[in-house]
This record gives C-alpha cells, structure tokens and sequence, in this order.
C-alpha cells in the first residue's frame, strides 16, 4: 500500500568535517587531531577528535593554545577538495538507494520513501533506514538515520538518534539491523505527529539561528513546543522574517518536497589509432585533438578544470598508465594545457606503443576572474606558475621543489607563494612522480579571497551585545544585520605607553558579508570599520 503522506528520510554524518578528514587519513592520528580553516585566516580549531577533546581542545580555541595543551596533537587545514570527493562518495552511496534525494553539501542529506514502498513491502520503512545506515557505512563514515513527513523533523530524529525519550503516540524507535551498540536505532516520526514530536526538543536544534535562540533563552523559551505556542505577530515584531520562517519550522510546518540533486557529469574525450605509437611527438599529435574537443565543451558551458588526468592504453599486456596534470588554478586555456601535457609526459619512457588516450578534466569550477589593484605591481599568472612548477618537477624528476601554497591575504599579488616541504598523498594514479599543487585553501570556487573594504571616517553603529558581551545584532543606516557568527574580540592600544585608549574589535559573519567594527571607550560608541567581502 503507498503511503498518503510523502514521507523523507535524512542521513546525517556527524561533524562531517573532522569524518571526513579522518577517512582521508586512515584514522585518528596517536595525539588526537584539530582541524584550522586557512581563510578564516585566525587559526582557530573548527573541529577537534575524541583525544583532542580529552586533552583540553576545544571548538574556537587557537591552535597555539591547542598545542601547547596537547604537544602531540596534529593540526591540520582543511582540504576543501577532499571534503568535496568525500561527500561525492556519500551522494553516490545515496543514488544508489534512491534517485530522488537532496543534499546539503556538509554531510546531511535527504532522501525521498516515495516510490520504494513496494520494494520494501515486507520491511518497510525500518527497511529502508537499514539499507541508507548500511551503505553508508561502507564508506567508514559515522551516520545517523530519521524519518518523517517533513524536512526539519526528519532532520531531528536523526540528530537525535539514540535519544531514550518517550516518543509513545509520536514516533517509533526500532534498532538497526545487525547494530552492535544499543543506541544505534532509528526515529520514524508517524505521520501528521510532526509537532507533537518537535515540541518537547530543545531550541538549540533550529539550524542556523544563533541570534535567535539566545533571544528565547532571554525569554525564558527553551523548547520548541513552547516556541510553537507564541502567537505569530508576535514573533514577526520581536524576531522578523527570519524569527516567522524558524516559527513555521518549530510548529512542523517545513516542506515536504525535495529538490533532486544534480547527478554529476563528467567531461571526457578519447582517441585510438590503429598502428600503435612509439614515439612521444606522435603521442602530442594525437591528443591534441581530444584535448581541443574537452576544453571546447568546457568553455562552452563558462568552466574550467584544475586538474586533468589522461589515461594511456598500451598495445599487449601492458596495464594503462594513469596520471594527472594539474595547473595553479581552474583554467581552460588549450595553449596552457598543452604545455603542461607535453612536460608531464616528456617524463614518461613507453615501453609499449601506445593505440588509445582517454582525457578527463576534474575539479571543474566556473572560469577564472582577475582582480587587480590600482595601483602596485601586478602577480604572475596562474598558467606562469603552472608552467614555471611543472619544468621544476621534470628537472627534479621525483624529487619536491616546493608546493605552490595560497596565502590568505587582501592583495592579489600577495595570495600565491611556493614553500618547501611535503605534501601528502600522491597526485598520480601511477608512474613516477608524486609532483602536485595544493589546491585552493579558502574555496572551492575560482574567486580570488574576499577584500577589504575600509570606511573612512568610520560610520557610528548601534550594537546589541549578549549577556557574555559578544555582538548578536548591529544597526547600519537603519538597517538590522543578524550576527551569524562572531570573532573576536581583539583589544588595540594606542601606544605601549597609553593604558587608558584602546579599542576593542570584533569581525561580524552578516548575511553575505563580514563586519569590522570596535568600540571605542573614551566616545562610549560603536563603530563600523569596514566590510569583508
């Protein structure tokens, strides 16, 4: 029997960040790991592991901090690039269960009941749920499961899997099949008991308002079923838009329909020939062609690749030669990349003629931008680096010259330096080499960092500050701006030689930009430094 209420069901990785770090490393390092973000640029731990936790590290804590509590602890940046593979791994493990599903891209994910009930006619929902935890879990990924007839419940019950609760009348709570640990059952909300469900979770699980949630707390509002139980006016006058939408969602009130995500698409081309080639100048002849093929459907489309891995087929027993040419940033330069091509495979000795070339360009992102300072010198190109790195490699054969690092600083021309030392893992499939370029550190986009934007004189503000006197709303020109997350604070003297005149600043996350303000104790007044963005 279908059922009559759409129902969703939401895999959730806990702190997907730090999971997905660990499966790239194998698992948890002997003292523990931390993880920095490179463009916050403040090395503050955004995430830290089991050991990390018992030795005193904490989330927002610097890492010269960390270290000195844990001396064997291992720092280490994000990797946008790796968290990207990991999360195609989990969409692919999820396409494989259902084509119907939505995802968030930071380890939580949505999946749709609707159309599989005769599949599982015998198990059912709990079926279903076993089936997502499982392959899942091949991936050695931690996962949480949550069913419901709305986005935001089904979300809860996943969050609060194991949570032993009375959900009597609201939901059931069944044990995954084969689970070793007791905690490991699943939460199905019944159908049209969404509100009954949320109302006796705690406030701190709408997503993304921190502003809001301590306004309640002030209020004395730490459920959402007591949030649900305010009259609507109200909350639009004290809370806003923003206030009305997490109102809706507390009374169960999310929608139910999902949007599909993309299947990804891969840009390949391939040639053979029919006598098999010996020599690399024939090589160059032939894979011009399909590379002149795969950079025109890129450019077509407005993308460019950062990465491009050839594969070569061999006439006999030969296995194929799998590699990857990487450039300094996404580009689809037909001039660039064939450059790149010819001095990676100058380094190549064939043993076996070779009868078919097959390109692939990965790390697509959208085409690349310039942005350059009125005044100052100019920074190299990205396809200079590029070229510049790959002749270094093919001199030094598998011996590092450096690693081309991207700096999180305001000018253009300071945003790129080369530094010694190791990088890990292996940018070939195979083949000598282990030559490779770290990818962008701040982004997976191809934009340059964000800038500043300094107001001169700076603009007076109003700012209302939290019981532990960190910012949660600032007035500019009239307009409300909501803190979604504060840094800081930074207190700055005049002079060593002045006690009294300091300021103390703070960056503020709002909306699509970040805030530079201070107070300034001797005017008793807020002010607007600047913008980041």
């Amino acid at each position: 029997m279908p059922c009559a209420s759409p129902r969703i069901a939401c895999v959730y990785v806990p702190d997907f960040r730090l999971q997905a770090t660990l499966r790239v490393l194998g698992g948890e390092p002997s003292g523990g790991l931390a993880l920095v973000d490179p463009g916050e640029g403040r090395r503050r731990i955004v995430a830290a592991s089991h050991a990390a936790r018992l030795d005193g590290v904490k989330r927002g804590m610097a890492s010269t901090t960390a270290t000195a509590l844990a001396p064997e602890l291992c720092v280490r940046a994000l990797d946008p690039s790796a968290l990207e593979a990991v999360h195609r791994d989990l969409e692919a493990a999820i396409r494989s269960m259902t084509p119907d599903f939505e995802t968030t891209g930071s380890g939580m994910l949505y999946a749709s009941y609707r159309g599989l009930e005769r599949r599982y006619s015998r198990d059912g929902e709990a079926g279903f749920l076993d089936d997502l935890r499982r392959s899942v879990s091949r991936l050695g990924l931690p996962v949480r499961v949550g069913l419901a007839g709305s986005r935001f419940a089904c979300r809860v019950a996943a969050v609060m899997e194991g949570c032993r609760a009375d959900f009597s009348g609201v939901a059931e709570a069944a044990v995954a099949e084969g689970a070793e640990d007791s905690l490991a059952f699943s939460i199905r909300v019944l159908p049209g008991k969404e509100r009954d469900f949320l109302a006796p979770m705690p406030i701190e699980l709408l997503p993304d308002a921190l502003c809001e949630i301590a306004t309640l707390k002030r209020l004395g509002i730490h459920s959402l079923g007591a949030f649900a139980a305010l009259d609507a006016g109200a909350v639009a006058e004290r809370l806003g838009h923003r206030g009305v939408a997490l109102h809706r969602l507390a009374q169960g009130q999310d929608r139910c329909t999902l949007i599909p995500a993309r299947k990804p698409r891969r840009f390949q081309s391939q040639c053979s020939v029919d006598e098999p080639m010996e020599q690399l100048e024939s090589l160059f002849f032939v894979l011009r062609r399909p590379l002149e093929r795969l950079l025109h459907e890129l450019e077509e489309l407005g993308l460019a690749a950062r990465v491009l891995q050839w594969r070569l087929v061999f006439d006999g027993s030969a296995p194929p030669l799998v590699g990857r040419t990487l450039a300094a940033s996404p580009t689809s330069s037909l001039q660039l990349w064939a450059r790149l091509l010819k001095l990676e495979l100058h380094r190549l000795k064939l043993k076996e003629g070779v009868v078919g070339v097959e390109l692939e360009a990965l790390e697509i992102d959208r085409g690349p931008r310039e942005q350059l300072r009125i005044m100052g010198p100019r920074s190299a190109s990205a396809g200079a680096l590029s070229t510049t790195l790959a002749h270094l490699a093919t001199e030094l054969g598998g011996r590092r010259y450096g690693v081309l690092r991207a700096e999180a600083h305001i000018w253009p021309e300071s945003r790129c330096s080369v530094t010694k030392g190791e990088f890990p893992g292996r940018s070939r499939a195979s083949g000598p080499s282990d030559f490779r370029l770290v990818s962008r550190a701040w982004s997976s986009q191809a934009e340059l960092l964000p800038g500043f934007r300094r107001l001169s004189p700076p603009q007076p503000i109003e700012v209302e500050l939290l019981a532990s006197g960190m910012p949660v709303r600032f007035w500019v020109d009239k307009r409300l701006h909501a803190v979604s997350q504060a840094f800081g604070p930074w207190d700055v003297s005049s002079g060593w030689w002045n006690d009294e005149r300091h300021r103390r600043y703070f960056q503020l996350q709002a909306e699509q930009a970040i805030a530079q303000v201070y107070y300034e104790p001797s005017e008793r007044c807020w002010f607007l430094d600047g913008w980041i963005d």
